[in-house]
């Protein structure tokens, strides 16, 4: 029997929908979230898993092996980037990009002694764009990013790939998190003008940038228009962006 597929981050949102497109496929998987996730469904394994612990992480992937792993688990509170509290922010930082490297560290070994593997992890473009009250997110996007780009370099000839996907602003519970918090008037702006990426074209455009093998994905056109305007027009992009902060 295949290894199935463990999902990191299926309660809710863009893990959840990644889960039920594999299920609809006929795929073997295993859903795990910081509350296992419910599901109709007696014949899928559920777990649960809260990535800032190491004991976590450890028993889940000792459950395995799997033949692959998807990560999408992740906090965005929102906060102006002086009134924030420091341990809000440390705690954006554990869940958001430790959280990841011990996903990363665990799951990646023993797909390497295999040869073959693979690991996909949820970034966001929130980390290449500056975006107000989104300091504490966008730098843990960033630092995950750049560590998964390490990654793809140093895992070359291994036979396993590490693939990042880069949202643009999705309508998930994250987006909930930050209305909740400092409710950024620009998110606000991205609702009542549309431009709100759906969690069912986020997946869609993911899952099709994995199966061509692209180690850098962004599965939206959202995502590629600030990617471009973020490296060939900064300037403007960032006075966008301020202004619909400012209204």
């Amino acid at each position: 029997m295949e290894s199935p597929t463990l999902i990191i981050g299926a309660s809710s949102g863009l893990g959840r929908l990644w889960a039920q497109r594999l299920l609809e496929e006929g795929a073997a998987v295993v859903l795990a979230d910081r509350d296992a996730p419910t599901l109709d469904r007696p014949d899928v394994r559920t777990a649960s898993c809260d990535i800032t612990r190491q004991a976590d992480v450890d028993a889940l992937f000792a459950s395995g092996p799997f033949r692959s792993v998807v990560l999408t688990a992740a906090i965005m509170p929102t906060s102006p980037a002086l009134d924030d509290d420091p341990d809000r922010v440390r705690q954006i930082m554990e869940v958001n990009y430790f959280g990841a490297l011990r996903v990363l560290r665990a799951a990646l070994p023993p797909m390497v002694a295999r040869g073959q593997g693979e690991v996909v992890v949820f970034g966001s473009v929130a980390g290449e764009v500056p975006t107000p009250h989104m300091s504490a997110y966008s730098a843990s996007k960033a630092a995950l990013a750049i560590y998964v780009e390490t990654l793809q370099m140093e895992l070359t000839g291994t036979g396993v790939a590490v693939r990042l996907v880069l949202p643009p602003m999705t309508d998930t519970p994250l987006l909930e998190q930050a209305r909740t918090t400092s409710n950024p008037r620009s998110f606000e702006l991205g609702r009542q003008q549309g431009i709100v990426a759906r969690p069912d074209d986020v997946v869609r455009g993911a899952l099709r940038g994995v199966r061509r093998g692209r180690l850098r994905i962004y599965p939206h056109m959202m995502a590629r228009a600030l990617h471009f305007a973020r490296r060939w027009m900064p300037g403007l992009l960032s006075r966008v962006v301020l202004k619909s902060e400012q209204g």
